[in-house]
């Protein structure tokens, strides 16, 4: 799908995608810097919302607007972080 959408590399893409999304919510389930997990993948999705979900297929913009939902999620993790549950909380 990647080398469909014209992207370049996907051969070195296709790896870091699956790293950073399993990566970061490896992280994020397990409360372990959760902060730095939620800031890269709110990153991570500006470029891919914008890639693949952008067009006049109704069913890209429903995803569109679900990878906004998400990036909303991230940015209230990373700001307050994963709670007192977390093993960040029990890093301190």
């Amino acid at each position: 799908y990647m080398a469909s959408q014209g992207l370049p590399m996907v051969q070195i893409l296709l790896p870091l995608t699956i790293a950073v999304e399993l990566g970061g919510g490896l992280l994020i389930v397990l409360g372990l810097f959760t902060r730095s997990a939620a800031l890269i993948l709110f990153l991570f999705l500006i470029p891919v919302t914008l890639v693949f979900h952008t067009g006049s297929d109704p069913g890209q913009h429903i995803h569109f607007m679900k990878n906004l939902a998400i990036m909303g999620g991230m940015l209230t993790l990373a700001v307050h972080g994963a709670g007192l549950w977390s093993l960040d909380e029990r890093r301190k």
